[in-house]
């Protein structure tokens, strides 16, 4: 054969074999595009579900609280106004239970479910400075149509039992998911009265904001999160 011919033989070849291989390219694309189609649409399905069947994130409540703190040097005056945000959860009777010093020296406090961005007003309804807890009610009866109360564990929790804390902490205004397990249960000095009262260690992340939301096991309520150690990693206490 002549070069030419040999030369064009070749060439032939060489456009097949990459022919063939756009072809394979194309199928192989097509396939991975109805893959992640079909990952998606399973994802959507599965997010579907969990909104339809509810889930103990839909009862952990946002708590906004302006402070008006006395001003004991001279009590004719206020100390400045100021604002913070915490976190609670619905309990039985459609109520609401959160940390006391959330609430600490409350001038207004406004709470605000997942599902909704509208505020709603609320009233202090108890106040356990000693165990730093606080139950609030809000008037408005629709705040809590969609919402389903937490069942409270009656046991307490076995070492290494994992949890999960919800709640709002800083960094972000949607629901925070943390996890850990519980490290010990014993007598802690509570930082909000100083008093000597069983608390659960815990290794899962709190943060400002995440004060008064619930600590869950098998989506029980087990715990309420009210303080971390500073200075110190993954030890929190509920």
């Amino acid at each position: 054969y002549s070069l030419e011919f040999q030369q064009e033989q070749c060439w032939q070849r060489t456009c097949s074999v990459i022919a063939s291989k756009r072809v394979i390219a194309r199928k192989t694309k097509a396939t991975k595009s109805l893959i992640m189609n079909k990952a998606v649409f399973v994802s959507c399905a599965v997010m579907a579900a969990t909104m339809a069947f509810g889930s103990p994130a839909d009862s952990v409540i946002k708590i906004f609280t302006i402070h008006s703190s006395p001003n004991y040097v001279m009590p004719w005056l206020t100390q400045p106004v100021e604002e913070s945000t915490g976190s609670g959860c619905v309990i039985k009777g459609k109520r609401i239970l959160t940390n006391a010093h959330n609430i600490g020296d409350h001038a207004f406090v406004m709470v605000r479910k997942q599902s909704s961005p509208q505020k709603y007003p609320a009233k202090v309804q108890v106040v356990g400075r000693d165990c730093d807890l606080a139950i609030l009610t809000v008037d408005d009866a629709t705040f809590f149509d969609d919402l389903e109360p937490l069942e409270i564990m009656n046991d307490l929790p076995a070492l290494h039992e994992k949890v999960t804390v919800l709640g709002y902490p800083l960094g972000g205004d949607t629901i925070s998911f943390t996890e850990g397990v519980v490290s010990r249960i014993e007598m802690q000095t509570y930082s909000h009265s100083y008093e000597n009262l069983l608390a659960m260690q815990i290794s899962a992340a709190i943060n400002p904001g995440n004060s008064g939301g619930p600590v869950l096991i098998d989506d029980k309520l087990s715990g309420i999160a009210f303080e971390c150690m500073e200075n110190a990693q993954n030890i929190a206490y509920a």
